[in-house]
């Protein structure tokens, strides 16, 4: 797209922008490019610093808002989300007891939070050139503000225990958070300082209990997360300011969802299973069953916004429409030049959805290739369960309204056409399987790896499953980690050391005591004697589990995973890669898997080296694997 049109520039600001412009140009003709480009290096900071600094006497020659338009701007933005959060459920139970306690407990919790962060001084100290050896915190404050609870709504799920899902297994309550913090977090240095003044998150929270058991502790699991992305809003000091100007704010936020979506927004959770019963799978818990998916299929718009000026001096937009459900996001192909776009090609796409009260968000922008998307209008935040009734009878026509204020609001008559269907998985078995885009819904779950070699692959590691070679439909994993084990406790270090002062030796301490021979054979070769001191113990307490837990993640990762993709049809190839961690990512293992007629492949699977062809091994004569399962479904209406 071309640029878009805005309101007039200044007269002071033109002459301002041309005196500059007049300036590089002499600056160009007299030393050349290098010349202009280290005049442009070394002029932006300081004139981005001056702008925000002193954007309020500025404002009328920069063209930029000033510091209390920006705050009012945010100001605005945050109330029209928040007057547009819908709460999962209406009604529920007060929570005052809790935020009594909450009250009480928050000044020892900041203490303790604060106490962290100044901690973290040395390290950030220790990562910096000499230049940012004195950087400092000289305000640490979470404020006296602290999070409210409530209210809260209790409700029935179904859990999946033993292999089978079953219904009203769990409970899980659904509880509004909200929290206008007065944080006051500052880190500064001799030359600049940059900080948060104010921090505002506003969702509702859903912890599942599930599923229930017969036997202490009654439950199996625990999960933790936001159904919907939460409402993040905060304001930095210092140089942080320059994040507080129109275009870096939004991008800044989007950031800060994007990587809170990543943890804690469906299907993304965190999850702990507490039960120790073998039949509760923590991969399940990790990533539940979904309540169905539901089919979004993109048909047309009508009278958008022209929002590009063209060099023949016709104006009109190149719009596509992107569309997110929980923390995933999908967007249609743009239509060049368009501003009553019709939608005939990869137009429909399934969403896996939790919770019928899960929001679908639409946005029409205006595609330009030197910027940031511009807004053409939204469809504001609406439940499954909502758009699924509307769309009962075929597409949608829904208005198309201001995203924010500062985008230009959509023509009057600006419209979207949509249609949602509500899509189940069901057995291949079943007669009325769906004919359409996506016929086939795949289930890949990851336990863990095992007999990769101890070194140079650069570990932790991810696994990517990627179907029919499209990177539309590719999914990774979180990073592998480490499977628990306990570790040793000081008093029985004193008695190995007392056992080896003694004479006994290294193997016999382990067979009697049931310990590993390599640790009691590492310690020895320590040479601590039972009187040392109780810090020296402790030291290398953690440098034997940091070494340990580095091993279990090289050579026996645990991912316990599920990931899902739609498919079009049997018969086509997955490959699965093994990802190292480096800052690009290299393929380290991969392996191909034909999903056919069948409904259920089952591991372990031999990792192939993708240099030679030939395993991956860790030298012992142990092949490297992976453990997990293809699962393939039907999709129905």
């Amino acid at each position: 797209g071309a640029p878009r049109i805005g309101v007039a520039m200044p007269e002071a600001r033109q002459f301002a922008l041309g005196g500059w412009a007049a300036v590089l140009l002499g600056v160009a003709w007299r030393g050349g490019l290098r010349s202009l480009l280290s005049t442009l290096l070394l002029g932006a900071a300081p004139a981005v610093v001056l702008a925000t600094y002193f954007s309020d006497v500025l404002a009328p020659v920069t063209g930029l808002y000033s510091k209390d338009q920006v705050k009012t701007m945010k100001k605005k933005a945050t109330d029209l989300e928040r007057s547009k959060t819908t709460k999962i459920f209406d009604g529920g139970e007060s929570m005052d007891w809790l935020n009594c306690l909450v009250k009480q407990l928050w000044p020892h919790i900041t203490k303790y939070v604060e106490e962290k962060i100044r901690g973290y001084e040395d390290m950030i100290q220790g990562c910096l050139p000499v230049v940012g050896s004195s950087l400092h915190f000289s305000s640490c404050s979470l404020g006296k503000k602290h999070i409210e609870f409530g209210p809260v709504v209790s409700r029935l799920v179904k859990a999946s225990y033993d292999g089978k899902v079953i219904e009203n297994n769990g409970v899980a309550l659904d509880i509004d958070v909200c929290y206008y913090s007065d944080v006051d977090i500052v880190l500064s240095s001799p030359v600049a300082s940059v900080g948060i003044a104010d921090l505002k998150i506003q969702g509702t929270l859903t912890i599942n209990f599930r599923p229930l058991l017969d036997e202490s502790p009654f439950v199996g699991g625990v999960e933790i997360l936001f159904a919907n992305p939460p409402d993040v809003d905060l304001d930095f000091k210092g140089i942080g300011n320059i994040a507080d100007m129109p275009g870096i704010y939004s991008a800044v936020r989007n950031v800060i969802r994007d990587a809170i979506g990543g943890i804690m927004v469906s299907p993304n959770r965190k999850a702990f299973a507490i039960s120790g019963d073998p039949k509760v799978d923590l991969a399940y818990l990790r990533n539940p069953p979904p309540a169905g998916l539901v089919r979004v299929t993109v048909v047309k718009a009508e009278n958008l916004e022209a929002a590009d000026l063209h060099y023949d001096l016709t104006k009109s937009s190149d719009p596509f429409v992107e569309v997110m459900v929980g923390c995933r996001r999908w967007r249609t192909p743009t239509i060049q030049k368009n501003c009553n776009p019709v939608w005939t090609e990869k137009n429909v796409h399934d969403f896996y959805f939790y919770h019928m009260m899960q929001w679908v968000q639409v946005d029409v922008l205006d595609e330009d290739k030197f910027s940031s998307a511009d807004s053409l209008g939204r469809i504001h935040r609406t439940s499954v369960e909502e758009l699924l009734q509307q769309s009962a009878d075929g597409p949608v026509s829904f208005p198309l309204k201001q995203r924010s204020p500062k985008d230009s609001v959509p023509p009057a008559d600006a419209r979207l056409f949509l249609c949602f269907e509500l899509i189940h998985e069901v057995p291949l078995t079943a007669a009325n399987l769906e004919v359409g885009t996506d016929r086939y819904s795949l289930n890949f779950k990851i336990d863990e790896c095992d007999g990769l070699p101890l070194a140079s692959l650069n570990a932790p590691f991810t696994v990517r499953i990627t179907v029919g070679g499209d990177a539309e439909r590719s999914l990774s994993t979180k990073k592998g980690w480490a499977k628990y084990a306990p570790g040793m406790v000081l008093a029985d270090l004193k008695r190995y050391a007392k056992l080896l002062e003694d004479g006994v030796e290294p193997k016999m301490i382990a067979e009697v005591l049931g310990v590993e021979k390599g640790a009691i054979e590492a310690f020895a070769a320590a040479r601590l004697h039972s009187s040392s001191q109780d810090v020296k113990f402790q030291n290398w307490i953690s440098k034997i589990e940091a070494e340990r837990v580095q091993n279990e993640i090289s050579t026996n990762p645990q991912f316990e995973e599920v990931l899902r993709l739609t498919i079009p049809e049997r018969g086509i190839s997955a490959v699965v890669e093994l990802l190292s961690s480096q800052k690009k990512p290299a393929v380290v293992g991969r392996f191909e898997v034909e999903i056919g007629m069948t409904e259920t492949i089952e591991g372990p699977f031999v990792i192939m080296d993708p240099s030679t062809g030939q395993p991956l091994s860790n030298g012992h004569g142990c092949d490297a694997k992976l453990h997990g399962t293809f699962t393939l479904f039907g999709l129905a209406r």
